[in-house]
C-alpha cells in the first residue's frame, strides 16, 4: 500500500523546491523532519474525490495551484490547510486535523507529499 504524508513546514523557503528530495537523505528522514502523518492512498483519494479544491503550490512557492497532487508535492498555506481541517473534521482523524489546526495558528504552511 502507498501512502501520503503530511506535515508542517517550520520555515518556509521561498526559494526550495520541495519536490526534489537530496539523492543522499532518505525519503524516511524527510518525513520526520516534517513530522508527517501517513494516511493509506486510497483514504486519501477517497477525500480528495469529495473535495480537492485547495489554493496551494506544487513543490514551490513559484508555482501556484488550485488543487492537491496526489501523486506529487502540494503546499499549503494556513488559510487552505484550515479549509483542509475543516473538511476533514468529520472523517475521524483527529491527528491530522490537530496538526492542520496547528500549522494555521502558527501561521505554517502544510506540506502534503504524495505517493
Amino acid at each position: 500500500m502507498s501512502y501520503v504524508h503530511i506535515g508542517i513546514i517550520e520555515k518556509v523557503d521561498p526559494h526550495k523546491n520541495y519536490g526534489v528530495i537530496p539523492p543522499n537523505k532518505p525519503y524516511a528522514e524527510v518525513v520526520a523532519e516534517y513530522h508527517c502523518i501517513a494516511v493509506d492512498d486510497d483514504t486519501f483519494d477517497g477525500w480528495l474525490g469529495e473535495c480537492n479544491s485547495y489554493d496551494g503550490f506544487h513543490c514551490t512557492l513559484h508555482r501556484p495551484a488550485d488543487f492537491i497532487d496526489a501523486t506529487g508535492v502540494t503546499l499549503l498555506p494556513p488559510v487552505s490547510a484550515e479549509k483542509f481541517a475543516r473538511f476533514l473534521e468529520p472523517k475521524q482523524v483527529p491527528d491530522l486535523v490537530r496538526l492542520l489546526r496547528r500549522a494555521t495558528s502558527e501561521g505554517k504552511y502544510v506540506v502534503i507529499f504524495g505517493y
